[in-house]
């Protein structure tokens, strides 16, 4: 990694950082200030694996810095997840998972709360480490 590189690698783990400690998030699962973050690579979506075909940027959490952290909100999602009912529309479960966010943020309290983001099931992948994936990453 060059000079350069590692120095703005750096500067986002600082920023990070006082973010992290910004959000009081240390007790919930402790920053790794040694992490990094990967390789970007393309992954071909099996429908269209020409040359040109669409192409899936992924990037690998599997050393990031607030993997423990990321870990502990998906425990947590799969808990809410489980709790849905097994017949569901995107859009009911959506209201579904809203109600929930917000009587448990109710419940915390006014200074702390939890959101929640919809991610495409194949960025699971990106916690798995690049020789896991079969790519040599350096």
């Amino acid at each position: 990694m060059g000079e350069q590189t590692e120095k703005q690698l750096a500067a986002v783990v600082e920023g990070m950082q006082l973010k992290y400690r910004a959000a009081a998030l240390t007790p919930v699962a402790a920053l790794d200030l040694s992490g990094n973050f990967g390789n970007l690579y393309l992954m071909l979506k099996h429908k269209d694996v020409s040359l040109w075909g669409k192409r899936r940027p992924v990037v690998p959490g599997f050393a990031a810095p607030d993997r423990l952290l990321q870990n502990r909100i998906s425990r947590c999602l799969c808990l809410l997840l489980s709790e849905i009912p097994g017949h569901f529309s995107v859009a009911t479960t959506q209201q579904e998972i809203g109600d929930r966010l917000r009587k448990f943020n109710a419940e915390l309290g006014a200074e702390d709360s939890v959101m929640a983001a919809g991610f495409d099931v194949k960025e699971m992948y990106v916690c798995e480490a690049d020789t896991l994936a079969g790519f040599e990453g350096g």
